[in-house]
C-alpha cells in the first residue's frame, strides 16, 4: 500500500519481516518509492512499466539517489520528470543504461579500459598491443566503439598495409579483432564487427616471398655487418650483441647494466621478454668485449668505460640511465629503427633486418651441431606445451657449452682477438 511519505517517515523507515529489502511507495508521487535495505541503506527509486507493456510486464526501476543526500522534494521532482518521459513512450531505464554505456564507449576510453584488462591478465606485450591500436586508430578516438563499422576498421588496416608495413597491418588486424571481442564481453558493443576477419590466403608467390624475407647471414655478410657496426655507436654495439646472444630487438634495446651478471646476461621475465619468462645467456668473452666498450653514464661528460664483471656490472648509476645501448640524441632507448637500419645496411653493403641476426645465431648453433632442444632454449624459445609440463631441466651446462662454440665460431668469422680487446679495454679504464 502506498502512503504519503515525509522526511520523518523516510528517516524512520526500516525493513520488517526479516526481508533483505523493502520498498515504500509514495502516494504523493506515482512511481516514486523509498528502497530500504536490511543494512539500513536507503535510496529513492522510480518504478514504472513502459507504455503498452501491460500489467504482465515486469516493472523497471531507475535509481534517483541515496537518502538523505537526495531529499524527498528532489526525489519527487525527478520522478515526475521520468513519469512524463514514460507517458511520451520513452524508457528512462534503457536511456540511462545507454548514457552510462556511452560514457565509457568512446574508443579512447574503451582503449584505456582495454589496457587495464590486459594488465590485469598479465599480457606480456600489452605495450606493443596498445601502441599498435592507438597509432592505427588515432582518427577514430572520439567515435562510439559500438557505432564503428567493419569498414571503419578495415580502412585503417588497409592504410597501414598500403604504406608498405605488411607486418604492422597484420598486427593491427589481430589486435582490433581482439579489442572488438572484449568490447562485446564488456557490454559496450552489441557484437564483434570484425568476427571472421582474417588475412587473405597467401598465394604461391607471397609464400615464396615470405620464405625469402627471413634469412640468416652468410659468414662474409657477418664480417661486413660486424665491421660496419664499429662505426655506428650504440646501434653498432646492439647489432654486435644481437649476433652473439640471439636476443630480440626490444630485449636488446631495453638491456640494462644491472642485467649483466658475472657469469651471464639475465633478462627478467614480464614485459622484458616476448614470452614473459626470464631468459639468460652465458656471458662469453666476445659478449664481454662488446659490452666493455659501451659508454656508461647519463649526460655529456659522464661517459666512460666500465668493467662488466663483479659489483660494477650489477650496480645502477644513481639518478642516471642504466641502459647499455642509449640513443645519442635523447640518452634514452634507441628508436627510429626504420631510419637507423638503412644506414647500417648502406655501411655494410648487406641488406638485413635485426631479426635476421637472431636467425643467424640460431642457424650457426645448428651448424655447430647443437641439439635442437638446446638451440631453442639458447635463443629464448619455450618448449612445446606437453614437453614443458614434464621437462623442467633448464639445460644450463649444455647452453654454456653451446654458447662457447658459438663464441669461438663468431670470433673466427670476424677475426676478433677477444683477449687483445679485453686487455685494451682494461688498459683504457686504468688510464682514465
Amino acid at each position: 500500500m502506498a502512503e504519503k511519505l515525509t522526511e520523518a517517515r523516510a528517516t524512520a523507515a526500516t525493513v520488517s519481516g526479516g526481508r533483505d529489502e523493502q520498498t515504500f511507495k509514495d502516494a504523493g508521487c506515482p512511481g516514486l518509492g523509498l528502497r530500504v535495505r536490511s543494512s539500513g541503506a536507503k535510496s529513492w527509486v522510480f518504478v514504472f512499466r513502459p507504455v503498452g507493456a501491460g500489467r504482465q510486464a515486469a516493472p523497471r526501476r531507475v535509481l534517483l539517489g541515496k537518502f538523505p543526500a537526495v531529499s524527498l522534494a528532489a526525489a519527487r521532482e525527478a520522478a515526475r520528470k521520468f513519469s512524463g518521459q514514460v507517458a511520451s513512450g520513452r524508457d528512462p531505464a534503457v536511456e540511462r543504461r545507454e548514457a552510462k554505456r556511452r560514457e565509457k564507449a568512446t574508443l579512447e576510453t574503451a582503449l584505456n579500459s582495454y589496457e587495464r584488462n590486459l594488465h590485469s591478465r598479465q599480457v606480456v606485450n600489452k605495450q606493443a598491443i596498445m601502441s599498435t591500436l592507438r597509432r592505427g586508430l588515432a582518427s577514430l578516438m572520439n567515435r562510439d566503439i559500438a557505432e564503428l563499422t567493419r569498414a571503419d576498421f578495415v580502412e585503417k588496416i588497409d592504410a597501414v598495409f598500403d604504406s608498405g608495413r605488411k607486418g604492422a597491418a597484420a598486427d593491427l588486424r589481430k589486435h582490433c579483432r581482439s579489442l572488438c571481442e572484449w568490447a562485446v564481453s564488456s557490454g559496450i558493443a552489441p557484437y564483434n564487427v570484425l568476427a571472421g576477419l582474417r588475412m587473405p590466403k597467401m598465394t604461391r608467390a607471397q609464400r615464396m616471398e615470405a620464405e625469402e624475407n627471413g634469412r640468416a647471414l652468410s659468414e662474409e655478410e657477418i664480417r661486413k655487418v660486424w665491421k660496419a657496426a664499429g662505426q655506428l655507436g650504440s646501434l653498432g654495439g646492439l647489432i654486435r650483441l644481437g649476433l652473439v646472444t640471439g636476443f630480440r630487438r626490444n630485449e636488446l634495446a631495453g638491456l640494462e647494466w644491472s642485467d649483466v651478471l658475472p657469469d651471464r646476461i639475465m633478462l627478467p621475465g614480464g614485459e622484458r621478454t616476448k614470452t614473459g619468462a626470464a631468459h639468460a645467456v652465458p656471458l662469453t668473452p666476445l659478449m664481454q668485449a662488446v659490452l666493455s666498450v659501451q659508454p656508461r653514464g647519463s649526460g655529456a661528460g659522464t661517459k666512460k668505460l666500465v668493467p662488466v664483471k663483479g659489483k660494477a656490472a650489477k650496480a645502477k648509476l644513481k639518478g642516471g640511465n642504466d641502459l647499455i645501448f642509449r640513443s645519442s640524441k635523447t640518452d634514452g632507448p634507441i628508436s627510429g629503427w626504420n631510419r637507423l637500419l638503412p644506414r647500417a645496411a648502406t655501411l655494410s653493403g648487406v641488406e638485413f633486418r635485426l631479426h635476421d641476426l637472431r636467425r643467424t645465431t640460431r642457424t650457426l648453433l645448428s651448424q655447430l651441431g647443437v641439439a635442437e632442444d638446446i638451440a631453442e632454449l639458447c635463443i629464448g624459445h619455450r618448449r612445446a606445451d606437453l614437453v614443458a609440463r614434464y621437462n623442467k631441466d633448464d639445460a644450463w651446462p649444455q647452453r654454456v657449452e653451446a654458447f662457447k662454440l658459438l663464441d669461438e665460431k663468431l670470433s673466427a668469422i670476424v677475426e676478433h682477438n677477444v683477449g687483445n680487446v679485453v686487455a685494451l679495454s682494461a688498459k683504457r679504464e686504468a688510464v682514465r
